[in-house]
C-alpha cells in the first residue's frame, strides 16, 4: 500500500536575492489568448539520440530567431506537461516565451514514453535519476541546435529533487527555473500531507502510522537500533535512503552558483506553504534568485479544478510567462 502512496505523491509532486510573493491577478490580466497566437512562433519535432532509445522532443522558435537564449523544459510527463486539453503548461510557456524571443525544448520524459518497456531500462532506476539521464542528452543536443545562443541555456524542472547533480555536470548552464518543487526532504512532506488526510478521513490513519513507524526507525539507519524487520518508507533500498533521508533540495541548490526562480501555486496538500516559505529563507541572499507564488493558481500554474469563478482559464497565465522572460532577460548581462 505505501508503494502506491509513494508513487501518487511522487507523480503529484512532479506534475504539478528576491523572494516575493504574486497579489492575485484579474482574469482581463490572465486570458489575453496568447496561446492561439502560433503565427509568432516556429515549431520542429525531432528525436533526441539517447544511448539506447531516442526522446521525442520539439523545439519552439521565435518566428525571426536568430540567436535565442533556450530554456530546456523537464519532467516525467509528455513534452506538453499534459493534464488533459488543456491544461498542457509546457505548451502554453513554449508558446508564449517564444513570443518574447525566448526558444524552448520540450521532450518527453524517459518514464513516460517508455512506461510500456520498462525491461528495456536496464533495472530499476529511480524516476529522479532518469530525469537526470534525459537532461544530459537534451543538453547535448541544445549546443547543436540552430538559432540558439548557447552561452544562455537554462533549465526549468517540476519535481526533480535530485536535479543539483545535473547542473553540476554541465556548468555551462545558464540558470534554472524549480516549478512547484519541495525543499525540504521528501519524508517531512510526505508524513504532513498524510497527516492532513488522516484528519479528513480516518481511512488514511493506519497508512499515517506505518509511515511514522519507518520515518522513525529510518532515523536510525547506520546505527545498531535500526530495525530490520521494519520495511523501508515507499519499498526503496537502503543505499537509496541513505542519499535521501536528510537529503534537502533548498540546501543542495543554496551551492549552485548560478541564479535560480522558484515558481509555486498555491498552499495544498501535495506543497505545503513550508516549502515556499523555505526556498524563501534559503534563497534570500543568493544573487538573482527569485521566489514567486501565485496563491490564485494550482501547481501547475493554472486555474485550480476548484475555483468557483466561471469560464476561469486552463491555461498558464500571460503574466507567469512575463515573469519568467523578465528573469531570463535579467541574467543576461552575467
Amino acid at each position: 500500500m505505501m508503494k502506491k502512496i509513494f508513487l501518487s505523491i511522487v507523480i503529484v509532486i512532479m506534475t504539478f536575492s528576491s523572494c516575493q510573493t504574486n497579489k492575485s491577478k484579474s482574469d482581463t490580466d490572465t486570458d489575453t489568448g496568447y496561446w492561439k497566437d502560433t503565427l509568432s512562433i516556429r515549431d520542429t519535432t525531432f528525436m533526441i539520440p539517447t544511448d539506447t532509445m531516442g526522446l521525442d522532443a520539439r523545439l519552439t522558435l521565435p518566428a525571426n530567431s536568430h540567436k535565442n537564449p533556450l530554456i530546456i523544459f523537464q519532467s516525467v510527463m509528455d513534452k506538453d506537461l499534459s493534464w488533459g486539453k488543456p491544461p498542457k503548461p509546457y505548451r502554453d510557456l513554449a508558446t508564449g516565451l517564444g513570443q518574447q524571443g525566448i526558444a524552448s525544448l520540450c521532450f518527453d520524459g524517459t518514464v513516460y514514453q517508455y512506461t510500456s518497456r520498462q525491461k528495456d531500462l536496464g533495472g530499476f532506476i529511480s524516476a529522479f535519476k532518469l530525469m537526470n539521464q534525459d537532461l544530459d542528452y537534451a543538453f547535448d543536443i541544445a549546443k547543436t541546435l540552430p538559432n540558439i545562443d548557447t552561452a544562455r541555456i537554462y533549465v526549468l524542472s517540476m519535481g526533480n529533487i535530485l536535479i543539483p547533480e545535473a547542473i553540476q555536470k554541465h556548468p555551462e548552464i545558464k540558470g534554472i527555473i524549480m516549478a512547484s518543487t519541495p525543499a525540504r526532504p521528501l519524508m517531512d512532506g510526505m508524513i504532513e500531507m498524510l497527516q492532513t488526510m488522516a484528519k479528513k478521513d480516518t481511512i488514511w490513519e493506519s497508512a499515517l502510522k506505518e509511515m511514522e513507524s519507518q520515518y522513525a526507525n529510518l532515523q536510525k539507519l547506520g546505527t545498531k537500533a535500526f530495525n530490520d524487520s521494519i520495511s523501508l518508507p515507499m519499498d526503496l533500498s537502503k543505499e537509496e535512503w541513505k542519499e535521501l533521508k536528510d537529503y534537502a533540495l533548498a540546501d543542495e541548490m543554496q551551492s549552485l552558483p548560478i541564479p535560480i526562480f522558484i515558481l509555486f501555486g498555491r498552499d495544498d496538500i501535495s506543497l505545503s506553504q513550508k516549502e515556499f516559505d523555505t526556498w524563501k529563507i534559503k534563497l534570500a541572499n543568493k544573487p538573482q534568485s527569485v521566489c514567486k507564488q501565485y496563491p490564485e493558481l494550482s501547481m501547475l500554474l493554472i486555474a485550480p479544478n476548484d475555483s468557483d469563478e466561471k469560464n476561469k482559464s486552463r491555461h498558464v497565465p500571460i503574466y507567469v510567462v512575463n515573469d519568467i522572460a523578465e528573469w531570463i532577460n535579467s541574467t543576461n548581462n552575467n
